[in-house]
């Protein structure tokens, strides 16, 4: 028998260590309910948080690459 560590979001189990489960097993399936997301979720919302709070900070300028010749514009003539 063995227990693994995980989370279970949207039919898809996720191991907290980097396991290889049996391709097919027979398992008993204990849900801890507990209220806390999982890392990786925190992450995101707290990257969302940040990008939104930079909307309006300054970029700086940025030194332009010479590339020795003029770019193409296509239209129609």
């Amino acid at each position: 028998m063995q227990a693994v560590k995980g989370y279970f979001n949207d039919g898809r189990f996720t191991p907290v260590d980097m396991i290889t489960l049996p391709r097919q097993a027979r398992a008993i399936l204990v849900i801890e309910e507990i209220s806390t997301m999982p890392a990786t979720k925190n992450f995101w919302q707290e990257f969302d948080k940040m990008v939104d709070a930079s909307v309006h900070e300054e970029m700086p300028e940025f030194h332009r690459l010479q590339l020795g010749r003029e770019p193409i514009t296509f239209t129609e003539d």
